[in-house]
């Protein structure tokens, strides 16, 4: 039960990073519900949905939005999923101008056609620490590398369109579910091959992760709400990372084991592969492996009346079974959470593993 007056659902939107891997599932969650979507992206969706209208275009491009907006609209909501990831390995200016200039031409064009509401995926990766307490919204963010401050600016940037557009900052950590490859498929690939599984320290660490469906319900939801808000999501019961690899390798069936390596060289070595662009794990990741993180979700469950449906492990055991029924494809035209990232020195790791 919700405490904030819900509108109904928007009858047309637009998902900007529609091709992408959460942007798809949003899309056609939406479409489920019976909402006309198109879908703005400057890739070409692998896998498109005869319900949806596929748009090519680039945030850059203010030029490219204007003839999406005229062309496609009007739209009663606006859902902002696109965005330039570290492990795509993008040159800093190139990430900066998508996520954040990006962000501001897309609600420079939302303002003039006179969208009520802007919903943006943002993410955890705002926080850069490690906390002993559930995160509140509240909490001051610190984020330590180039994705986690474009993501904080763009929430700015947005923030700074009070009284002419309204906008939710939807706060996630790693996003889970069938199809959702990225750095998991490393994971995944150790588990497959029963190759030894590192934890770094004594694997007591929490983090948590939010299923994609849960996640797109979340933005639907957000999207009917008034006023602009910060929320958190993901799952409940957050379990120990030992435990949540544990449930993945007897899913699995695999010889895998667990072996704890010392936190504070371990750490010391990924960051320094990762100055010298030998491993995709980067400054954020370095310290999710070894600290908790684990976000206050009580605002969004009270304004809006959102749960979460599935637990870490179940969705990292939904994960796995597509992962090999589909296969750790890498093909060159697939979004970035959509195939496996690359190893790096990892792919050595494993081999001595």
């Amino acid at each position: 039960m919700s405490t904030l007056p819900l509108a109904p659902l928007a009858e047309r939107a637009l998902v900007t990073g529609g091709a992408g891997y959460f942007g798809g599932v949003l899309a056609r969650h939406l479409a489920d519900r019976g909402v006309a979507v198109v879908s703005f992206d400057r890739l070409e969706d692998p896998e498109p949905d005869p319900r949806i209208t596929y748009v090519r275009g680039d945030l850059r491009d203010p030029l490219a939005l204007a003839r999406a907006f005229a062309e496609q609209g009007p739209f009663g909501a606006v859902f902002h999923c696109a965005a330039l990831m570290l492990h795509e390995r993008p040159d800093p200016k190139d990430l900066w101008d998508s996520n954040v200039a990006g962000t501001r031409n897309l609600a420079d064009i939302c303002v003039a056609h006179g969208v009520r509401k802007i919903v943006y995926t943002s993410t955890i990766c705002v926080y850069g620490r490690s906390y002993a307490q559930l995160v509140a919204e509240t909490e001051p963010t610190c984020p330590v590398d180039g994705y986690g401050r474009s993501k904080l600016e763009a929430e700015r940037v947005l923030a700074g369109y009070a009284g002419r557009l309204e906008a939710d900052a939807i706060r996630c950590p790693t996003i889970v579910s069938a199809g959702r490859l990225g750095l998991l498929a490393i994971l995944f690939e150790f588990i497959q091959e029963q190759r030894r599984v590192y934890l770094v320290g004594e694997g007591r660490n929490r983090y948590q992760f939010v299923y994609a469906p849960d996640l797109a319900e979340a933005c639907l939801l957000a999207s009917r709400a008034p006023g602009s808000h910060v929320y958190h999501v993901g799952s409940d019961g957050v379990k120990t990372l030992a435990e949540v690899y544990g449930a993945v390798i007897e899913e699995a069936g695999s010889r895998s084991r667990l072996v704890r390596i010392p936190e504070a060289p371990t750490i010391a070595a990924l960051k320094l592969f990762h100055r010298l662009g030998l491993s995709p794990l980067g400054p954020y990741h370095s310290r999710l492996i070894s600290g908790t993180f684990v976000f206050d979700t009580a605002a969004i469950k009270r304004d809006l009346g959102w749960q979460p449906t599935l637990t870490n492990d179940e969705m990292l055991r939904e994960a796995y079974r597509h992962f090999l029924a589909a296969g750790a494809e890498r093909a060159a035209d697939l979004p970035a959470h959509r195939m496996g990232a690359k190893m790096g020195i990892l792919r050595l790791v494993k081999w001595l593993s």
